[in-house]
């Protein structure tokens, strides 16, 4: 069973994954959530507390991937090193788009920010996750924080940033090959 924090956390990194109304592309979650649904995520967005079962319905990879991981582990390496195999990335050129990033705010201007990551490749960006939900409103230059589909998913610490730094370079390196 997760803690609450991890599923806040969870929720924070899966939610542009959700499937939004008329999407149809292969590289949202299996279904679009009900209002009843969207209200319980919103409402686990802000106190974790949501049903696990509905994690597992919505984004069944990523659940298994944290329940039997450290959640960053999961994230940077794991994560990051599946969707460079899965031809519904791979085919469509999606791979960087849903790579999950630390990133570092270069320039804020309103409800947009322009983000360096890791790398240095910079991107503009918002916070937000699915069509009305936004996880931050006053982010700031120089504030660390994880971007995964061009969104910015939730503000890390710095300690955190060079540790998910680690992990990255992790993920998005092909495995070293087995004697």
């Amino acid at each position: 069973m997760l803690s609450n924090e991890i599923k806040k956390r969870f929720l924070q990194m899966a939610l542009t994954c959700l499937r939004p109304p008329g999407e149809t592309r292969p590289v949202f979650s299996p279904t679009t959530p009900t209002d009843k649904e969207l209200a319980e995520i919103k409402e686990g967005l802000k106190t974790g507390n949501i049903d696990e079962e509905l994690l597992a319905k919505f984004f069944p990879m990523a659940y298994e991937g944290i329940t039997q991981n450290d959640f960053m582990k999961y994230y940077f390496t794991d994560h990051n090193r599946l969707i460079r195999g899965l031809p519904r990335y791979t085919k469509f050129g999606l791979v960087e788009w849903c790579t999950a990033h630390p990133a570092r705010i270069i320039e804020s201007m309103g409800d947009k920010y322009r983000v360096e990551l890791i790398g240095g490749r910079k991107i503009m960006t918002d916070s937000e996750l699915y069509p009305g939900i936004t996880t931050y409103n006053r982010l700031k230059e120089g504030d660390f924080v994880i971007v995964h589909r061009d969104k910015i998913n939730m503000r890390i610490s710095e300690k955190e940033y060079g540790r998910i730094c680690g992990l990255y370079k992790k993920g998005v390196s092909p495995p070293a090959p087995t004697t």
